[in-house]
């Protein structure tokens, strides 16, 4: 390369002195100052130093004085020089560029990658992976460049430091490029170097994988190893991003999360509302209960609420009622944040958000009647499971105002039968049979009917007997009236099989449940567990069978253990003289 010979001024620095200068410049104004002074004396990687010093300035918002007028000079500089740019510059103009805060010059990236393409060869390590994050951030694609970058990159990736192959991995991840082979490359560079990577490389490189799918059992856990040390220096978005990646990874490590959860405790107030959601989001995706951490997640995510995005707002109530854990105050508090959002739920937050409240047993038939007015617009988006879940959290609710809705669902399912799985329609089939308690059953297609009850009653005879119900049976035994009590017992139509079933001589019928944990949620405000959405519809359906229904928690029924059997028995009593009117039992 060849440069116009300058005559040099009393006042000229040496080129190497004015480019530690403008790095060093503390200011917009002393940065420009600078350059209006020796505008004769600079070349391309003063144009690019510039650039770059000047962006990075303009990231220190709390004390910056760089306009975008100053920016767009400095822009205008290095597109004047571009073509006489070396490697460094221009890896590090496309770098400054992409840190811009406004529209980038299309023009001036596409002549700067022109420049590029014939030296790629030339390019460090440094240089490939800021050029390749500068492309993903700047979401500008070039397949044919992108894929040259690799090509050169690949045979080099041992010599890459951890940033530079957290960075690639994550660029190629952003613009749709990375193959199995060359992600596979980029573990294989990484894995020996775990131990030095940072927080933010750490959760890049996790968050590629599981974006991308890729599922390396032994890397994760290298990976999660080195991360464990470091837990204490991860900000916010590092722990929500680690979380989210195990999660959507199925990478199930409860030690490793009891420990990051602890570390982000007293952080949670720093949390955004997308990583509040993404943290409880993964934590029930991965079933890792907490209690202490979700309550004070919720307590956190209260003030932030009216910056929830509908997503958000949803992926929130899924999590809480797939972990089981009702907060009526926090939940009441959500739904007002979230009704004027409705609009901008898609079929699956809307049906999510349904089945959760239906789940978590929450009941507010005025808000369920708003989010059935929203999804109507919109039934023509919904899919198999999206139904389901709107028809059996309408059953739950027993919100009979919207039979006329409810019938209209279940034609479309009707439609659309063979495209649920067994679990959809055994939930279709439960809405059936609450239609059909309320007075609706002709409502319900045959072709439909037909579907369901045949998965319905194959999920009936798979049952099994547990300790903590034969234990109970013998106790039940000896009460009065309930000698001939009957384990599994079926009821007339075959659709439900009782636990332990009492016929009383009266002519009543007693369905004793003994109810596992799958059937509670915990009640944050009132610190104990109560039925779930699907356990009360249970019940229901079977009251409206003559069956009077009483719930005997597993929990409970082992706390009384050390009590001995008459304490078992005066607990039974009590049950059964209240839940099923059995007063002469007391």
């Amino acid at each position: 390369m060849s440069f116009e010979v300058r005559r040099i001024s009393e006042t000229s620095l040496h080129p190497a002195q004015l480019t530690a200068s403008i790095k060093n410049s503390t200011s917009g104004r002393e940065l420009m100052e600078l350059v209006t002074k020796h505008e004769r004396d600079l070349n391309p990687i003063h144009a690019s130093a510039a650039l770059s010093h000047a962006v990075k300035l303009s990231l220190n918002a709390a004390r910056s004085d760089v306009s975008k007028d100053t920016i767009l000079e400095l822009v205008a500089l290095v597109k004047r020089n571009v073509t006489e740019m070396g490697n460094q510059a221009l890896a590090n103009s496309l770098w400054a560029i992409a840190k811009m805060r406004f529209d980038t010059d299309a023009m001036l990236v596409a002549a700067i990658i022109d420049a590029m393409k014939s030296r790629l060869n030339t390019f460090s390590s440094q240089e490939l992976s800021n050029t390749l994050w500068a492309l993903a951030t700047l979401s500008h694609t070039n397949t044919a460049f992108t894929a040259a970058v690799l090509a050169v990159a690949m045979p080099k990736l041992d010599g890459f430091k951890p940033q530079e192959l957290a960075n690639t991995l994550w660029a190629l991840v952003t613009l749709g490029q990375a193959d199995k082979e060359f992600t596979r490359a980029v573990l294989k560079a990484a894995q020996p170097k775990l131990s030095s990577f940072k927080p933010q490389e750490l959760t890049n490189i996790i968050w590629a994988l599981a974006t991308l799918g890729h599922a390396d059992l032994a890397f994760t856990r290298a990976l999660l190893k080195a991360a464990k040390s470091k837990l204490d220096k991860f900000n916010p978005q590092d722990s929500a991003n680690m979380l989210w990646a195990m999660a959507t990874l199925g990478h199930a490590d409860a030690a490793f999360m009891s420990t990051l959860l602890k570390a982000a405790m007293h952080k949670l107030d720093k949390f955004s509302s997308q990583a509040l959601a993404n943290t409880l989001w993964s934590m029930a995706t991965l079933g890792h209960e907490d209690t202490a951490f979700t309550t004070a997640l919720l307590k956190a995510a209260i003030p932030k609420l009216q910056r929830f995005s509908a997503q958000e707002f949803a992926n929130m109530l899924w999590a809480m009622a797939t972990l089981g854990h009702l907060d009526a105050v926090f939940i009441t508090r959500l739904l007002d944040n979230a009704k004027n959002k409705l609009n901008s739920f898609k079929p699956q937050e809307l049906s999510n958000a349904l089945w959760a409240l239906a789940t978590l047993g929450y009941t507010d038939a005025a808000f369920t009647t708003v989010l059935l007015q929203a999804a109507k617009p919109k039934l023509g988006s919904f899919n198999p499971q999206d139904l389901a879940n709107t028809l059996w959290a309408t059953a739950v609710h027993d919100h009979s105002d919207e039979f006329k809705f409810v019938g209209v669902l279940l034609r479309k399912a009707d439609l659309n039968s063979k495209g649920y799985k067994e679990a959809a329609l055994r939930q279709l089939f439960q809405v059936i049979l609450w239609a059909d308690s309320r007075g609706a059953g002709s409502s319900i297609p045959a072709t439909l009917y037909s579907s369901c009850k045949k998965a319905w009653l194959g999920g009936v005879g798979d049952t099994s007997t547990s300790k903590a119900q034969q234990q109970v049976l013998q106790v039940v035994r000896t009460l009065p009236l309930c000698s001939d009590a009957a384990m599994e017992h079926s009821t007339d139509d075959g659709f439900f099989s009782i636990d332990i079933a009492v016929h009383l001589p009266e002519g009543g019928k007693v369905a004793i449940e003994v109810d596992g944990p799958s059937h509670f949620v915990w009640d944050a405000r009132a610190k104990q567990h109560v039925l779930n959405g699907a356990t009360r519809l249970r019940n229901r359906l079977l009251e409206a069978r003559g069956w009077r229904v009483v719930s005997v928690c597993v929990a409970d029924w082992q706390n009384t253990a050390r009590l001995g059997e008459p304490a078992r028995r005066a607990s039974l009593i009590g049950l059964l003289s209240v839940g099923a009117n059995m007063e002469q039992l007391a």
